[in-house]
C-alpha cells in the first residue's frame, strides 16, 4: 500500500496556517489607501496568497489520492477523503485564473474594480479553507477551530443595513432636477452611517467596493458649486444607487434567511395570540419583528409605527407571509418605502 509524504495532521496545520496568512491582510483599512499602495502592497500580497494556496491544494490533491498517509491510516476508501481531494479539484479550477485577473486589473487605473479583484481571490481561498478544515480535522480526530465567516446573525444585521440605505435612497420616490441636491445630501448621509458601521467589514468585499465608488461620485457631485453641479448628471447617479441598493436586497432571498424568518414568525404566532386581539403589539414582538425586516411590506409597516395595528390584524399579516414563504420558496415580496 503506497504512504503519502504528510500525515492528516500535517495537511491540516497547513490548511490553518493558510487561513491566518489571508487574514493576515485589513482590506478594509487598505480600502483608505491611493491605488499606488494597494498595486505596490496588496497586489504582492494577494500573489503570495495563490501561491501558498494553489502550493496547499495541490498537495491536498495528491496526497488524498493515494491510499494512506504516512502513518499507514487509510485515506482513499473513506468517504471523507474523496471529498477532500474534489474540493481541492475544484478551488484549484477557482484560483488558476485569479493571477492573471489580478495582472489585468493591477494594469487599470480602477482603485475599486483593483480592490474588488483581490477581495475576490481571498474569498475563493476563504471559501476553501471552511470546506477542507472542518473535515480535515474530523480525520484528525480534533475540533475544527476556524469559524464561518458569516453567521445567520450577520446575514440578519446586513439585511437590515442594506434594507434602511434602500429607503433613504428611495424615500419620497423619484427626485426632480429640484430636489436631487437634497436627497443626495440625504444618502450621503446614509452612505457614512453604512460604513461606519459594525456590519460593514462582515459585507462582501464586492458590495464594499460598489458603495466606496459610489460614494466616492456622491460626494464629488455634492462638492461641485451651486452653478457647476449638473442636477441630471445628480439624477443618473441616483438612479445608479437605486439599482444598486435593490441588488443589495437580494440578501434576503438567501436560504439561510427564508428559514430564519420562516422559525422567527412561527415561534411569534402563540406569542401574539396569547394577547387580546385588539391589543397593540407589544416591545417583545415588535423587536422579533424588526429581525425579519425587508421580507414583506406590511411587516415593515408594522416595525414602523406599532401604535396603527392590532394583534389580530399583525397575527392576519404572519399567517400571509408564512404561507407565502410555504408557495414561492422565498421569493420576496415588496419592500416598504413609505
Amino acid at each position: 500500500m503506497a504512504h503519502v509524504e504528510g500525515s492528516v495532521e500535517d495537511h491540516l496545520r497547513r490548511v490553518r496556517s493558510l487561513h491566518a496568512l489571508v487574514t493576515s491582510v485589513n482590506l478594509i483599512e487598505l480600502e483608505e489607501r491611493d491605488l499606488e499602495t494597494i498595486r505596490n502592497e496588496l497586489v504582492p500580497a494577494v500573489h503570495k496568497v495563490l501561491r501558498a494556496a494553489l502550493a496547499v491544494f495541490e498537495r491536498l490533491a495528491k496526497d488524498f489520492g493515494e491510499e494512506s498517509d504516512a502513518r499507514g491510516r487509510p485515506l482513499r476508501d473513506d468517504a471523507l477523503a474523496q471529498e477532500i481531494a474534489d474540493l481541492c479539484f475544484v478551488a484549484r479550477m477557482e484560483l488558476g485564473p485569479r493571477s492573471a485577473d489580478l495582472e489585468r486589473q493591477a494594469k487599470i487605473d480602477d482603485k475599486w474594480s483593483l480592490l474588488s479583484s483581490c477581495s475576490h481571490a481571498f474569498g475563493c481561498v476563504i471559501k476553501a479553507i471552511f470546506a477542507l478544515e472542518p473535515r480535515l480535522a474530523e480525520l484528525a480526530g480534533e475540533n475544527t477551530q476556524i469559524a464561518r465567516h458569516r453567521s445567520v446573525g450577520d446575514a440578519v444585521r446586513i439585511r437590515r443595513v442594506y434594507h434602511n440605505f434602500y429607503r433613504q435612497v428611495m424615500l419620497d420616490g423619484t427626485p426632480t432636477p429640484e430636489t436631487i441636491h437634497q436627497r443626495m445630501q440625504r444618502i450621503a448621509d446614509a452612505m457614512d452611517r453604512l460604513i461606519a458601521s459594525p456590519v460593514y467589514p462582515r459585507l462582501r468585499g464586492s458590495d464594499r467596493c460598489q458603495i466606496r465608488r459610489l460614494e466616492e461620485r456622491v460626494d464629488q457631485w455634492l462638492a461641485q458649486g451651486d452653478d457647476e453641479r449638473s442636477p441630471s448628471e445628480g439624477l443618473s447617479l441616483w438612479r445608479d444607487l437605486s439599482a444598486l441598493s435593490a441588488i443589495f436586497l437580494e440578501i434576503r432571498r438567501r436560504q439561510e434567511l427564508i428559514e430564519y424568518d420562516r422559525r422567527t414568525l412561527a415561534g411569534l404566532r402563540p406569542l401574539i395570540a396569547e394577547r387580546p386581539v385588539e391589543a397593540t403589539p407589544d416591545a417583545p414582538i415588535i423587536a422579533a419583528l424588526e429581525t425579519v425586516t425587508a421580507r414583506d411590506e406590511e411587516i415593515d409597516r408594522i416595525v414602523e409605527d406599532p401604535s396603527r395595528w392590532t394583534c389580530g390584524r399583525v397575527l392576519e399579516v404572519i399567517d400571509r407571509v408564512l404561507a407565502d414563504i410555504e408557495t414561492t420558496e422565498g421569493a420576496a415580496p415588496g419592500v416598504a418605502v413609505r
